[in-house]
């Protein structure tokens, strides 16, 4: 048996031996009941049996006390104690720190809300720069039709001119053989050129 065990034991007994219902090594069944009375459990086998009551475990061998435990409702009082006094400085910490999460968040919100007019206005200046961009684009775009358009103008209209001159030169052929149809309709041909021509060079 190791030292401490007997130790404890010596010391339980001596417990035991202050107390009306002290209990020892070697006392017979009978005398235990008749000390403790009748046990809250007990557990039996042919040889062996374990009695319990609240403050003692008490195993028997043949019918005599082998081992006595002594339940310290004091240590015991004392280590729930310890682990509920645990269980709430945990509940303390996961609370504060629950908290210390909520107010990160409400400080960020509130620091996303002070910033709202800067980003507003940043994202207006980024909109305008972007206007300005799409109306320098459309600006060069028109410019690049007008100027698209100023040749084919220039390009219609030297070719209404030489049309036009041949036009007139067959018109005064047809004067001269006497054909008045065909002079009929070189003259309205010769007319809607010169109309188309007026209007090319009013839009320069």
């Amino acid at each position: 048996m190791r030292p401490h065990r007997l130790l404890l034991q010596i010391g339980l007994l001596l417990l035991g031996a202050t107390t009306s219902t002290a209990v020892e090594i070697g006392m017979t069944h009978e005398e235990l009941i008749a000390k403790q009375g009748q046990p809250d459990s007990k557990l039996e086998t042919s040889h062996q049996a374990i009695y319990r009551w609240p403050t003692l475990t008490v195993r028997l061998r043949d019918n005599r006390v082998e081992n006595i435990q002594w339940r310290d409702l004091d240590a015991e009082r004392t280590e729930a104690e310890r682990r509920a006094d645990m269980i709430k400085k945990q509940r303390q910490q996961e609370s504060a720190a629950a908290r210390l999460r909520q107010v990160e968040a409400e400080k960020a919100a509130a620091e996303f809300e002070r910033l709202r007019p800067e980003r507003e206005r940043a994202q207006l200046a980024a909109r305008v720069d972007q206007l300005e961009r799409d109306k320098q684009a459309a600006d060069a775009q028109i410019a690049r039709l007008n100027e698209q358009a100023v040749r084919e103008r220039a390009a219609r209209i030297a070719i209404l001119q030489k049309e036009i001159y041949t036009t007139l030169s067959a018109l005064h052929a047809a004067k001269e053989t006497g054909n008045d149809k065909l002079v009929r309709h070189l003259r309205g041909a010769w007319y809607g050129k010169e109309q188309e021509l007026k209007l090319l060079r009013t839009q320069n």
